[in-house]
């Protein structure tokens, strides 16, 4: 009976030992809003970090809703660890063509493995956490935020709009003010 409760101790001595490790996984900010007019760009920096002692893989995804308007660098050997973490680029950019409003989405990020786990006691499982992305293209709230960091200058999308409103007011006043000519009578 004795013996019989020795190995009974030693199996869970032996199967408690074995350590686990919670891998912790997150991006900073956590929103990202950028107000923008049409033709112009922003960038911002979304910081991922894991509490992981070995390199983490990253990978990124971005919602249908958004993905014409973002873009994010780099693009590969996307890797963080403790203390390491990893600085995302943002970049929201809009077309002089893309519709005015609010634009809403995610970006996701993922871990994947970089170490082979075979051969190991525990498996890799890859965790996510959502950036949420609002880009408000061309509103007022747009404006006044440019407005109040001090912008001086018209957007470059808004000054085409504005240079090409005015060749063609020009084109026009030249083809309405042309001398006619004289028909001539037979």
């Amino acid at each position: 009976m004795k013996s019989a409760i020795i190995i009974i101790t030693g199996i869970i001595f032996i199967l408690l030992s074995t350590s686990a490790h919670a891998v912790a996984f997150g991006a900073s900010p956590a929103t990202l809003t950028f107000d923008i007019g049409k033709g112009d760009s922003l960038e911002k920096i979304v910081s991922v970090s894991t509490n992981s002692l070995t390199y983490v893989g990253v990978s990124y995804s971005i919602s249908d809703e958004i993905k014409d308007l973002i873009t994010v660098s780099p693009t590969s050997g996307l890797k963080t660890k403790i203390d390491e973490p990893l600085e995302i680029t943002v970049t929201a950019k809009s077309s002089l063509f893309e519709e005015l409003g609010s634009h809403m989405g995610t970006i996701t990020f993922t871990t994947t493995p970089t170490e082979n786990t075979a051969g190991g006691t525990g498996s890799a499982i890859a965790t996510g956490v959502a950036v949420k992305v609002t880009v408000n293209i061309g509103t007022v709230k747009a404006v006044k935020t440019a407005a109040a960091s001090g912008t001086k200058s018209i957007s470059s999308g808004l000054m085409l709009a504005i240079a090409t409103i005015v060749l063609l007011i020009l084109a026009a006043a030249m083809f309405l003010t042309r001398p006619k000519k004289k028909s001539k009578k037979k």
